[in-house]
């Protein structure tokens, strides 16, 4: 090594190393009864020839999991012991493992699983031979070109979030190793083979859990078969540190048109991010491709704290949720094209604020997804999404937010527009939903072209056909059937249609009163059986896999039928016999245009005294959380 470049290494790691004593001398003075231990694992390397790498490294550790926490007690072992049980009773039989988290999960106390401060009573020991397996990958084709403080974000912690302390690193070496065996590591292409090889490994099936759930310990995390996307994006990090591959967790503070936050997992190539979920089947680099939700800001979940995150910058405890955290990173640009957003001519307050924060709406309330600090009475938002989306200024002041600026549209383009209701001119609107779940229009597609049919022998070859239009909505249907008299009444899909998926089959008697039947079909999805599309219930659904596979009724007799009316899969967000509903508009704040209740027959709402060009909501007072803010535009609803 050149004696210049050297030099220069040397000067830089005692820059970071006399900021890094003053760190870690803080953090040892606040954890008095471990402190000997902690003090230990950097002697220790000061101990075997002054290894200034990992001396470095172990300051950084030890400075950087002062909020590390480990979940513990009877509830969680107990709930190891069952799932345990349970995987070993069903193996890969993925649908009674559901059943199983079904029936467990909600009735688990989580709320007295306990919580306990690592730095309180982790190991020596632990710490060394974490810091050293860490080191072992420090020169792999992955980390190499990773600088200090890199490696030590990217590779060197030894958790993610509260999950149990484990000697994981060992474990993954061992399980993983053939994932390698067919790779090459120094091709250029080998993040992408070997995330192709861990899809081999793994299907992924969704369940999200109930709130409150522990963190898996890595040693169940490496062989689960169900779990929400977080559980997934720890296992390719947790995979990715014993290999040296950099794995990082990104998120979504809050969608903009949904509401939702979202995480997952990317891998670091030449420094930018890629996507990637274990068991989805997708390329590297894929994974935000297939949702529909817009993404306008997204950050990075860190292990050290950022000095460009606003806690880290203001100190303040009064900030939204999204940034009470300083282990975060803006990194939007490099998912998506981004513009700034200069808000000018902010409402005045009775405070002094600091702030201002850029909003999108969830359900009820609006969510800060961005901030900008204020100056001579404007504020810039940098690095937002070039997605068409609808933004809220507004102060955050004790807890609560407060509008800043009318609301406003950004399009594609980064141009903005606001919105102001016209008080003075009012118009028609009709209403056919409270919300619009991004899904519904693939709920709607999976059964257009697909069958109804209605028959008196039971393999239907004397069937009456009937093929559902490509104008299909998204709430009830009717097939006008004209009195005909038939025992058995059956749903199919279009031929090469991987899935139709039906809420609800209601038959109807020439008298107008339903008639009732037995379920019959022959749906291989277990859960979402053929009972599903009969049971009243407008959220559950049952499930075709392809076109061979039917549902539908054997009414026990022939029996004059005037009509059959069908569902599609729903988000149960359209209008609802007898359930009342209220709509407001935005003018500093919801005003109520008055209270409805609906109807089966029109399934719509019609209002007559609504502001022009209006922020819009309609809120469903008798039951659900899901709300929808929207403009009213050439007769439709346009939800954001």
């Amino acid at each position: 090594m050149p004696k210049l470049l050297l030099a220069l290494i040397v000067v830089l790691l005692t820059a970071c190393q006399s900021e890094i004593d003053r760190q870690l001398e803080y953090v040892l003075n606040a954890t008095s009864k471990n402190r000997a231990a902690l003090e230990h694992v950097v002697a220790h390397y000061d101990s075997i020839g002054g290894d200034k790498e990992k001396t470095y490294a172990a300051k950084w550790l030890i400075v950087n999991s002062t909020k590390n926490t480990t979940a513990y007690g009877k509830v969680l072992d107990d709930f190891y012991m069952r799932l345990d049980s349970a995987y070993a009773a069903n193996d890969s039989d993925f649908m009674a493992l559901r059943l199983f988290y079904a029936n467990c999960m909600k009735f688990i106390p989580w709320k007295n699983v306990k919580q306990k401060r690592d730095l309180e009573y982790i190991s020596a020991e632990y710490l060394i031979r974490n810091i050293d397996q860490a080191f072992e990958v420090r020169n792999s084709p992955w980390s190499r070109n990773l600088s200090l403080d890199e490696f030590c974000e990217y590779i060197l912690p030894y958790k993610i979030n509260n999950e149990e302390v484990e000697d994981w690193r060992s474990e993954y070496k061992e399980y993983f190793a053939s994932v390698f065996d067919t790779i090459n590591i120094e091709a250029d292409s080998s993040e992408f083979d070997v995330c192709r090889a861990l899809s081999l490994r793994y299907v992924g099936h969704n369940y999200n859990y109930p709130a409150g759930v522990p963190s898996y310990k890595p040693s169940f995390l490496k062989k689960t078969l169900i779990g929400p996307c977080s559980d997934y994006s720890n296992l390719l990090v947790f995979f990715g540190r014993t290999f040296g591959i950099p794995v990082v967790i990104d998120y979504v503070p809050h969608w903009a048109n949904y509401p939702h936050s979202h995480s997952w997992s990317a891998v670091l190539v030449g420094g930018k991010p890629h996507a990637y979920v274990i068991g989805e089947k997708n390329f590297l680099g894929d994974h935000v491709k297939r949702f529909s939700n817009v993404m306008t800001k997204t950050f990075r979940k860190t292990t050290s704290p950022q000095k460009t995150s606003l806690k880290y910058i203001s100190g303040s405890r009064d900030l939204p949720p999204a940034f009470q955290s300083a282990n975060m990173i803006d990194v939007t640009s490099e998912y998506l094209s981004v513009t700034d957003i200069k808000i000018k001519k902010l409402f005045k307050v009775d405070f002094d604020p600091d702030y201002l924060y850029l909003c999108v709406f969830d359900n009820k309330n609006w969510y800060a997804i961005d901030w900008a600090e204020i100056s001579l009475g404007s504020a810039t938002f940098h690095n937002v999404g070039m997605k068409r989306a609808l933004y809220m200024p507004m102060y955050y002041h004790n807890g609560e937010y407060i509008p800043a600026q009318e609301p406003f549209i950004v399009n594609e383009q980064g141009e903005s527009s606001r919105i102001v209701a016209d008080k003075q001119d009012t118009t028609e609107v009709i209403l056919t939903r409270k919300y619009l779940e991004t899904r519904a229009r693939v709920f709607q597609l999976y059964i257009k072209g697909g069958h109804l049919q209605l028959a008196n022998k039971s393999d239907f070859t004397d069937a009456v056909d009937y093929v559902i239009p490509d104008s299909i909505g998204l709430n009830y249907q009717s097939w006008q059937v004209g009195g005909g008299e038939y025992r058995y009444v059956r749903f199919f899909p279009k031929k090469g249609r991987f899935a139709g998926n039906i809420s609800e089959m209601e038959v109807y008697g020439v008298d107008g009163n339903e008639i009732f039947g037995k379920p019959i079909g022959n749906l291989t999805d277990t859960l979402n059986c053929s009972e599903k599309a009969f049971d009243k219930n407008l959220l559950s659904f049952a499930v075709c896999k392809d076109s061979t596979e039917w549902v539908g009724l054997d009414l026990g007799k022939p029996i004059s039928i005037s009509h059959v009316d069908y569902l599609p899969r729903t988000d149960d967000n359209f209008i609802r016999d007898g359930e009342e509903y209220e709509l407001f508009y935005w003018d500093k704040g919801w005003r109520s245009l008055g209270k409805q209740i609906g109807s089966r027959k029109t399934q719509q709402l019609i209002y007559n005294n609504v502001p022009r060009g209006a922020l819009l909501l309609l809120r469903d007072l008798t039951k659900g959380t899901e709300e929808r803010i929207f403009t009213y535009e050439d007769g439709k609803q346009v939800f954001y």
